[in-house]
């Protein structure tokens, strides 16, 4: 399972692809190599780049704004005119630049933020009216043009020669690709122009033209994130599905995200390696080697994504972490109230048998709430095959906990009844499950219908059939399928071995027990026979009480000596030991599961675990401790007035030890029902859920919880709140934006820093966007959260990047792709058009 789940990593990394890179020159300026590869792409580039002249595209500027301008949409208007505060001349002789770029960058984040078509469209039209030298704005302008098409078939509308829209796009690509030539190699300017120009390419068939567009662009910056997913795109287009895999395999510069991913992917590797799961029936030494080293094994969360986003918020998130998990301890009984008495002789007496019959009344609470939360965790799965469960009355654990206090004699009776066809239904969940199998053993895409049907009595099982690709956030379900993975890898390993080892030491002391009492039998048939037989009183009290009453009761100390260490010793080097351990490693994950339903049946049944290897434990305790018989020299029946003063004087001392006895059920509660358990989860749930950092960055900031992700983007003095959020544009393909902060204002990154985001629609309104849809890519060393960076449009240069439709076809669909693992987890998925988030639940539609 967890294999599997690190293969999943590629497809994580192509979805989060999410970073941000240092600039290594500053805007507009030409890239400076002699590469061979460079300029050899280059030459190939110029063979498909055509002449364009400026007042070519002016003229259609002026053509769509005319389209455009008198059709904004209501909710825009107000925007429009903040935006736009001149008169459009479409001449190319009024020109401002600066006042250019603001409208550029806000129509590049419409295009990229809303379906307003009319809106982004003017608004790009007339940006490019005022400065037609900028490659920036002819990119928006011609991201704005085919966008507009995209929206006009989202909405099925039909007009003749649609097509033009795409086909001017890619003239004006084309004009911005040739003004930012300078001294004979394009500008860093270049590279969003060139991915959007290849993936119009490619949705039309161009492919050629395509792949020259995106290896010029990886030509020019290996790490630039949008070119190598668009080749990603011509590869599977094309069914180079070698190529396809080796290019995302290849070292280089990844999305943070993308980082983080197969950082974490290696970890899981190496714990694997390190500690693998022992195979069939493995001897307690190999499972107890296995568990010891668990340890390793540690939670992954949020904090693990957050290094080169924001330091701050990933040390406050592994604190926080690391200060639960240390409270996720639970000790198992301490036992000396029994273990005290160190000889048959001392717990036969009044006040041991009392201690005894305390400590047994410890045991049964044990064993009733292990019973209770054992079957409490599977009654839905129980209810959904028609079976009905009578928690024997008690509809919640505090009913049950309430009735439990304090009565002597309580007695806890489950029933399991059915109220249909149970054995049809259970026919029909076999027969689907062997189906399902069977199809996933002959196509692994096909894993999502197995754990749905797995689901149906494992529920926490749900969460593998979940498709991350159809949410906003899909970092949080990934995190949610390694905790899972990791449980599993943990729980079920502990329960196999403590089931086995408590089985097997109850056996050995059973065992004991039963021959201890046939050789102390033999010497009491022994002592009853020569009772019998013997007539003289002095021959008897001689032969019988002074010689085979010691000897009986000597043999029963050895005996009770052997049997008692024995139980002793398998409680406190076994049971206890990995009971605790298995509660402290298991909590871990269990801490850091998103659905509370989930969590709680998880949480019941490892402390149902952990209660019923000890109640089963301790109950060989009590026998252990139970057996023997010692009988006084004294009640030989040979002195009648001493056997009756000796009864007398037992009675007395019972008498004042029964009066002892509701003291010593008072310690044994206290001893067995510390409250550890509760006060673990009560603490974690009052703590782990609500807790959130505030994670800061310059274009977006987000609060982030261990185990959830909320991200708002942060573009002051622009605010689309109002529309409703895009559907389907370039952003649907794995377009966006690009933003580039340079000189001053890109504080401490040299050169500049860029980003590199796209939205997903999601059922929330405002500006709420994933994490998944950021990606600042290149390589940044220094932390985003440094001093300087700002969180406005000023100073900042916003393109437009469209995806390709090809994505959405062949992205993901894992088709020969190698490796039935990689399709295993890859299945047929794809990017959905009405994207939504998450809510944390493991529910399956």
């Amino acid at each position: 399972m967890l294999k599997k789940l690190m293969i999943y990593t590629l497809c994580i990394a192509m979805l989060l692809s999410n970073i941000a890179y240092a600039e290594n020159a500053a805007e507009n300026t030409p890239i400076s190599t002699n590469s061979i590869e460079l300029n050899a792409a280059f030459k190939e580039m110029l063979k498909i780049l055509p002449s364009v002249k400026a007042a070519d595209i002016l003229s259609l500027a002026k053509n769509y704004y005319s389209i455009s301008n008198t059709k904004i949409e209501e909710a825009a208007k107000s925007e429009y005119k903040r935006i736009v505060n001149w008169t459009p001349n479409f001449s190319g002789t009024k020109t401002n630049a600066k006042k250019a770029q603001e409208a550029s960058d806000a129509a590049a984040l419409a295009v990229s933020y809303t379906n307003a078509k009319n809106f982004y469209l003017a608004m790009a039209s007339a940006a490019f009216s005022l400065d037609p030298k900028s490659v920036t704005g002819a990119g928006n302008f011609a991201s704005a043009a085919a966008s507009y098409y995209d929206d006009l078939v989202l909405e099925g509308k039909k007009e003749k020669n649609m097509e033009k829209y795409y086909l001017d796009a890619i003239k004006i690509y084309n004009y911005g690709l040739q003004i930012s030539i300078r001294d004979g190699k394009f500008s860093k300017d270049a590279l969003s122009l060139l991915v959007s120009l290849g993936n119009i390419y490619l949705d039309t068939g161009k492919k050629d033209k395509a792949y020259t567009c995106f290896k010029m662009a990886m030509a020019m910056e290996k790490g630039y994130w949008p070119a190598r997913k668009a080749m990603y795109n011509y590869y599977m287009s094309e069914k180079k599905f070698d190529e396809a895999l080796k290019l995302i395999m290849e070292e280089s510069e990844y999305p943070i995200f993308v980082k983080a991913t197969s950082k974490v992917s290696k970890i899981k590797e190496e714990e694997d390696k390190k500690n693998p799961i022992p195979q069939g029936e493995a001897a307690d030494e190999v499972m107890e080697k296995y568990l010891d080293n668990l340890v390793i094994v540690d939670a992954i969360s949020q904090a693990d994504f957050l290094e080169e986003i924001d330091k701050e918020a990933q040390a406050k998130l592994k604190a926080l972490l690391k200060e639960v998990q240390s409270r996720m301890k639970y000790t198992a009984p301490d036992i000396s109230m029994i273990a005290q008495y160190s000889s048959l002789k001392n717990i036969s007496t009044p006040e041991g048998r009392v201690t005894l019959q305390a400590f047994n009344s410890g045991i049964k609470s044990y064993s009733y709430r292990a019973e209770y939360l054992g079957e409490k965790s599977y009654v839905d799965s129980l209810n959904d095959f028609g079976y009905e469960t009578d928690l024997g009355g008690y509809n919640t654990q505090q009913e049950f906990e309430t009735a439990m206090a304090g009565n002597p004699d309580f007695h806890l009776d489950i029933n399991i009844d059915w109220t249909g066809d149970v054995d049809a239904q259970l026919e029909a969940f076999v027969a689907e499950l062997e189906k399902n199998a069977a199809q996933y053993k002959e196509d692994p895409s096909k894993g999502e219908d197995l754990f749905k049907t797995i689901s149906k009595v494992q529920p926490e099982k749900a969460v593998f059939a979940l498709n991350p690709f159809f949410y906003s956030n899909p970092l949080d379900i990934y995190i949610q399928k390694l905790n899972m993975a990791d449980f599993e890898k943990k729980f079920m390993p502990y329960e196999q071995y403590l089931i086995k080892i408590t089985h097997k030491n109850s056996k050995m002391v059973s065992d004991a027990i039963r021959d201890g009492n046939e050789r102390t039998g033999r010497l009491l048939d022994d002592i009853i026979r020569m009772e019998q037989e013997i007539e003289g009183e002095e021959q008897r009290h001689y032969i019988v009480h002074m010689g085979l009453v010691p000897e009986y009761n000597r043999t029963n100390e050895v005996l009770w000596n052997q049997i008692t260490q024995l139980a002793l010793d398998n409680y406190t080097k076994k049971t206890k030991k990995y009971v605790e351990k298995m509660y402290n490693d298991c909590m871990k994950h269990v801490i850091l599961i998103s659905d509370e339903k989930i969590q709680k049946m998880l949480e019941e049944r490892v402390i149902a675990l952990a209660l019923r290897s000890i109640s089963t434990a301790l109950t060989d305790v009590y026998n252990a401790y139970s057996f023997g018989d010692y009988s006084p020299p004294q009640e030989c029946g040979c002195d009648e007035k001493a056997m009756a003063a000796a009864r007398a004087a037992r009675e007395k001392a019972e008498n004042a030890a029964h009066n002892e006895l509701i003291k010593k059920n008072m310690e044994a509660k206290e001893k067995f029902e510390s409250g550890e358990l509760d006060e673990n989860s009560a603490y974690y749930k009052k703590i782990i859920k609500p807790y959130e950092v505030k994670v800061t960055s310059p274009f977006f900031e987000g609060m982030v919880g261990p185990y959830k992700s909320g991200w708002k983007f942060n573009m002051g003095g622009l605010d689309f709140g109002k529309m409703q959020q895009h559907i389907r544009n370039s952003t649907t393909y794995d377009g966006g934006i690009e933003i580039k902060l340079v000189g001053g204002e890109a504080g401490n990154f040299e050169g500049g820093l860029s980003v590199f985001g796209r939205f997903n629609a999601t059922k929330t309104e405002g500006k709420s966007l994933s994490m998944s849809d950021i990606d600042i890519t290149g390589g940044a060393k220094a932390d985003l959260a440094a001093p300087g960076l700002i969180s406005a449009t000023a100073g900042a240069s916003v393109s437009s990047v469209r995806g390709s439709k090809v994505f959405g076809s062949f992205g993901f669909t894992g088709d020969n792709l190698l490796s039935d693992d990689i399709k295993t987890y890859l299945g047929n998925w794809k990017p959905d058009l009405t994207i939504k988030e998450w809510n944390g639940e493991y529910e399956i539609e």
